[in-house]
Order: C-alpha cells, then structure tokens, then sequence
C-alpha cells in the first residue's frame, strides 16, 4: 500500500515542493495526498486515502476489503477482479468519475452514529459491523473476509457478485459453507435473499471473472450446471485435456479463449487437443471476449451451446468413451 499523509502534514514530513525535485505530492482525495509519481486514480492510494478520514466503528469494506484479502492471500497473484473499476455490478452510487474514467468508489461500513460524509471517493453504507466482523490488513481496518464476501454477494448484482465471490473462493480467502453460515444468521439484513441465490450459483473452481461470467451464461440458457475445470481422460486412462466447462453426463464442453493467457496459448499451439476431444465424441463450444461483452453476442452464444446439447442427445445411446477427473 503507498503511504498517504494528511495534506497539511506535508511539509512537516519534508515533502513540500522543494523537497521532491520541484514535483508536486499528487492528491488522492480530498485533505490526502500521496507521494509523487503515485496515480491519483491508483485504487491503492485510493483505499488509503479514504482509511484516513475513518473515525471509532468505521471500516473499509466492498471491492477495497476484497482487494486487500485477496492481496494477502495471494501476493503474486494478477488482481484481476478488485480493480477498483466500475463494473456493470456498481449501482450509480458506487460509481465516481475522474480525467473521463468510471472507478469504483471505496466503500465505507459505518454506524449510524458516525460522523462521515460521502466524498468522491468513498461510499458511507451504514451497516453495523460487529467486533467479530472486523480485522486490520496492511494497516488499513477492513470487514473480514466472510463478511466481505457476504457484502458483495448482498450489495452488487449477480454477474459481478459471482465473480467476486468466485475469486475469494478460488483462492481460499473464504469457505463457502462459512459465507452460507453468515447469511442464513442475518435474515433481516438488506439484500439477503439476493446474497442466497449468489451463494447457490458459485464456483470455487473458476479461475478468471470471463470463466465465471461463461458460467451464468451457461446456466441462464437453462441448461445443466458444468463443472469446472476437469479432467478428461480417455477410458484407458490417458490425458486428453483439462476443458474449462464440462457437462459430464452430455459430453458438451465449454472453452474460453484468453481466460488465461498460458492456457490460451497452450490450446492454440496444440490442434491435435481439440481433435482429441472431437474424437472422444464430445462437443466442443468456444467463446471469446466478443461473446460476452454484449447482450446479443451472448444470445447467440447460448443458442450455438443449446445446438451443441441436441447435437450430443442425438448422437447418443452408447456409453462415455471418456472418464472425468480432478487434478
């Protein structure tokens, strides 16, 4: 995380304007600055900036708390998903815009009782946070994990509450059985029963916010529920592929190209993969950015996967010439 200080605090600490070769420290937000070359639109300095102006009961929580457990969970990995854009799943009061780009604002849990005006930045959600919901990551007071997770699955809408809870539970920042416990705990809370249907539709094994999105595509076609990233071997047992969806008693698979780079470019370098599939008998749909980045790209998409099903119910009557495991 930058460091960030109170703008008056500047020249105190030596960071006034001739102390940093005549370049101004950038402000994050209003009364905060950050250190020169750090973005102000940088969603780091953001989150810090906005942990500054917290007074006693108020935390950090939403996409910023996620970014922060995701971080410490897996510090090498791509933050793909807590960016800090504004995704389809911000209603417009989660949203700011700065230099013509849409960010997300940070969200911010606090009592009612708290004395806290929403800013630019931030977004003031009076919500009682408990002592047992709260932690410190990287300095900053944030929700817990599972509380975090339980915010997201209330708070944003479903393609983008999956998704993000899908991250937190691909990387072991939350058990499932432990975000259920809490929502099942808190009938009156806003958006349970939105947070209920989330919990019913993710997937721990999906590795990137397009498999997730290919996922509810999937699913909103009314078609069976695939499984994630299994293993397809042949009936004597030697590996043929590791697909991104399968459903396993029809013999359709799902594959997402430029999900992941190097799975991407291990399926392009290797043609005789996808035959292999063909051969086994199974069907094989592909999807690329262009068939989910609009409403009538992904109409069309789910009409070429129900092509795929009638195609593998026809053809069959004779046994799976083809086993599925798990790595």
């Amino acid at each position: 995380m930058p460091w960030i200080l109170r703008t008056p605090h500047l020249d105190v600490h030596g960071l006034g304007r001739g102390e940093t070769d005549g370049r101004e420290p950038v402000a994050a937000t209003h009364g905060a600055s950050a250190p020169p070359g750090v973005r102000s639109t940088d969603p780091d300095a953001r989150i810090a900036a906005t942990a500054l102006r917290l007074t006693s009961g108020c935390v950090v929580g939403g996409w910023a708390a996620a970014r922060l457990h995701e971080r410490a969970a897996a510090p090498d990995a791509d933050l793909a998903v807590f960016t800090g854009d504004a995704w389809c799943g911000h209603a417009a009061q989660d949203r700011r815009v700065v230099l013509g780009s849409t960010s997300a604002r940070v969200l911010v849990c606090a009592p009612r009782s708290a004395r806290l005006r929403p800013g630019d930045e931030a977004r003031i959600f009076r919500s009682v946070v408990p002592p047992t919901d709260r932690t410190v990551v990287d300095g900053v007071p944030v929700t817990t994990a599972v509380r975090t997770a339980f915010d997201l699955a209330r708070l944003w809408r479903q393609p983008a509450a999956v998704a993000a809870l899908d991250r937190l539970l691909h990387l072991g920042v939350v058990d499932l059985a432990e975000v259920r416990a809490m929502t099942l705990a808190r009938p009156r809370w806003r958006g349970r029963p939105s947070a209920l249907q989330v919990l019913e539709t993710v997937d721990a094994g999906a590795e990137s916010p397009q498999e997730s999105a290919l996922r509810l595509l999937w699913l909103d076609a009314g078609l069976p529920r695939p499984r994630c990233h299994p293993v397809i071997r042949s009936s004597h047992g030697e590996l043929v592929a590791r697909v991104d969806l399968l459903d396993p008693d029809v013999g359709v698979v799902g594959e997402y190209d430029g999900a992941t780079q190097p799975a991407a470019e291990r399926r392009g370098s290797d043609p005789r993969r996808e035959q292999s599939l063909w051969a086994l008998g199974l069907v094989v749909v592909r999807a690329t950015a262009a068939d989910v980045a609009t409403e009538q790209a992904s109409t069309a998409w789910q009409r070429r996967l129900r092509r795929a099903y009638r195609r593998r119910r026809t053809s069959g009557g004779r046994e799976h010439p083809w086993r599925v495991t798990v790595d």
